[in-house]
């Protein structure tokens, strides 16, 4: 008997790692276009490899139940298609006996993914979303629609491209209240940077790279140099309104997370009357049932694939006992766990029941299963 349940355990956890790997890189490869798209083109190569790391966990939490319901699916339909469970019931083996294991394999599974969803993740969640803050998406954005030129009030920037999180190949003119040009530069690159001033104020330079500087002098000549980097004051912000990037950026006050579910006037108005905490409280909740549900579906969707499988006749067609264990399943957690958060958020359903509602339904047709074989 421990012969047996060893070789199952050792075929499921082979197969379950070959599925992991090629779903978890599947998963990593959308999340990691996803990160392109939301960047508007602005994601360099330096913050990209930067953020991909942080991409993975995200990935393999996705990827992970998913991959052991295929995998339980694979291996038990194809005991079940060989007629080797039926060969090892004659022999008198007990179903539970084959069963027992695989559902202890995806507790212990499921215990992992809660703790890895509830710590590990939101941490690298946290900090992709650093990474992307730190690049202004809102700016950016900007830039992809504008003539590449920009006017400013003693001044005016004109650039090539915006790449690797810098404008590239630039021509910046400083002009004086009068109009009269103090400076011009052309560079190859020139990034914006903030210049803490005052509590009220920043100021912004501009930090050029490989620059060759004129400079206007009193005399009316001109002096020019050639300097691998300089930097050029480019004014004072003193606040930017419902701008929480930029002025996380500028340092002007503190970031405000807004939930999901709140309009942007919406948020204003909770901050002013001091309601944000419980916004957050329920986002925070929401987020931290959704993260524990999903760590959690490997055991319930190994058991409804074991019930399933030892509920179904004998068979040698191996697609239809995988289609059925797998399709049902995936057809009842998917749409429920979607739904989960916008019950939580919208109709006022409990966090932990609205989240947990897919892993309650498929624990309770797996149950449903498993009474339904006995007794046939």
């Amino acid at each position: 008997m421990l012969r047996i349940q060893r070789a199952l355990l050792l075929e499921l956890a082979l197969v379950f790692v070959l599925i992991t790997t090629v779903v978890t890189t599947a998963v990593f490869l959308g999340s990691t276009i996803h990160l392109l798209a939301q960047g508007a083109g602005a994601v360099g190569t330096e913050l990209l490899m930067d953020l991909l790391p942080k991409l993975l966990p995200l990935a393999f939490s996705f990827s992970l139940p998913f991959s052991w319901l295929a995998a339980v699916g694979i291996v038990l339909g194809r005991w079940t298609s060989d007629h080797e469970l039926t060969a090892l019931q004659f022999a008198g083996v007990r179903a539970r006996a084959i069963a027992l294991p695989v559902v202890a394999a995806g507790a212990v599974l499921a215990a992992a993914g809660m703790h890895f969803n509830a710590y590990t993740v939101p941490r690298a969640s946290r900090e992709v979303k650093v990474g992307m803050r730190e690049m202004v998406p809102q700016f950016l954005r900007s830039l992809r629609g504008s003539d590449r030129s920009m006017i400013l009030s003693n001044g005016r920037l004109s650039f090539e491209r915006w790449a690797d999180g810098a404008f590239q190949n630039v021509e910046l003119d400083r002009r004086r209240d009068d109009g009269q040009l103090m400076q011009k530069a052309w560079a190859r690159r020139l990034v914006l940077a903030p210049q803490q001033g005052d509590e009220e104020a920043v100021g912004l330079v501009f930090d050029l790279q490989d620059a060759v500087v004129m400079t206007a002098e009193d005399d009316g000549g001109t002096q020019v140099e050639r300097k691998d980097a300089v930097q050029m004051p480019m004014g004072v912000v003193r606040s930017i309104a419902a701008s929480t990037g930029f002025n996380e950026l500028f340092g002007t006050r503190p970031f405000q997370y807004r939930a999901k579910d709140m309009t942007l006037p919406e948020l204003t108005y909770v901050i002013e009357r001091g309601g944000v905490e419980r916004a957050a409280v329920l986002r925070a909740k929401t987020r931290l049932h959704g993260r524990l549900a999903l760590g959690a579906s490997p055991f319930f969707m190994g058991l409804f694939a074991v019930a399933m499988l030892l509920f179904l006749p004998p068979s040698s067609r191996r697609v239809r006992d995988f289609n059925l264990c797998f399709l049902p399943c995936i057809l009842t957690f998917f749409p429920l766990y979607v739904m989960g958060a916008p019950l939580a958020r919208d109709q006022g359903w409990p966090p932990w029941l609205a989240l947990w509602l897919s892993n309650l339904v498929l624990g309770v047709a797996a149950l449903v299963l498993l009474v339904l074989g006995r007794r046939r």
